[in-house]
């Protein structure tokens, strides 16, 4: 199994985004945060089963059951966590 590693910007952008559904509903929050941490361990295992991502080198996984995108790419050993987008963002012309 790769290792973990989160990039810093989409470890800001799931905790904005996580932020604002635990200001509304603290368990919604938990079962999204839930989810994606599933979604990411799965991906440690299986690094290809998400689509071919819009830059060159990167993969997307739409989260089931949730309004994320994890975009990321395998490096040697480590699967890196790139973004996480909300589903309403427009994360077509984020970097990296």
């Amino acid at each position: 199994m790769l290792r973990l590693k989160w990039a810093t910007p989409a470890a800001d952008e799931f905790e904005r985004s996580q932020g604002f559904y635990e200001s509304v509903n603290p368990r919604v929050a938990r079962l999204l945060a839930k989810r994606v941490n599933m979604a990411i361990r799965q991906l440690r295992g299986m690094p290809n089963a998400g689509r071919m991502g819009l830059r060159v080198g990167t993969r997307e996984w739409v989260v089931p059951k949730t309004p994320y995108i994890v975009v990321y790419r395998t490096r040697s050993d480590a699967l890196e966590i790139l973004h996480v987008f909300h589903e309403r963002q427009d994360w077509t012309h984020a970097d990296g």
